[in-house]
């Protein structure tokens, strides 16, 4: 209705509703997991308004890490942080994914107990093996007590360019899997 009252109609026309599924990605084990882990992904989708399912395709987040199919699994070799995601499509062509963050971890962390930053290009830094594969935080103290570095993330980054020769202790924390690290470290020049 207008202003002035006038009515009005227009030809009939369809409209085609899409199916909207909603895709959804589970796993039988928790990330994270330690190298060699076989993971077995399987896909779920709720159909929307009924259009069967037609198409699954994964991607690993891994070099040539893809499948079709409703479940898949993958045993993951190397450690890091691999991006799942889960692709499906319905008959009617609509579309839907799911992602899913599956962090794989190192076996084993290893903290030198010295090291020797005198600029020969030889153990420079403060290197926790494996270390750098984990949310960690780093904390290094004097024979006093006194922090004297500390850093969320640690990359293996420190060479004690501002502290003298001597014994450290240290405290790393790893987040994922709540472990603490303690001990001592000697700096040598």
């Amino acid at each position: 209705i207008t202003e002035s009252g006038c009515t009005g109609v227009s030809a009939p026309f369809v409209v085609t509703v899409g199916s909207d599924p909603q895709a959804v990605i589970n796993s039988d084990l928790s990330s994270p997991q330690g190298i060699g882990a076989t993971v077995n992904f399987s896909g779920s989708a709720s159909q929307g308004n009924g259009a069967p399912l037609s198409q699954f395709l994964w991607d690993l987040g891994t070099v040539g890490g893809t499948s079709t199919g409703t479940n898949t699994s993958f045993t993951f070799t190397t450690p890091g942080s691999f991006g799942v995601q889960l692709l499906i499509t319905a008959a009617d062509g609509c579309q839907d994914s799911a992602f899913y963050n599956f962090v794989i971890l190192p076996e084993t962390i290893i903290i030198p107990n010295v090291f020797t930053p005198n600029g020969d290009a030889n153990n420079e830094y403060f290197v926790i093996e494996n270390g750098q594969y984990y949310s960690n935080s780093l904390a290094v103290f004097n024979r006093w007590g006194k922090e004297v570095f500390s850093k969320k993330n640690y990359r293996n980054t420190w060479r004690a360019a501002d502290v003298p020769d001597g014994t450290y202790y240290y405290v790393f924390k790893t987040d994922e899997d709540g472990k603490e690290y303690t001990g001592h470290v000697t700096i040598l020049r």
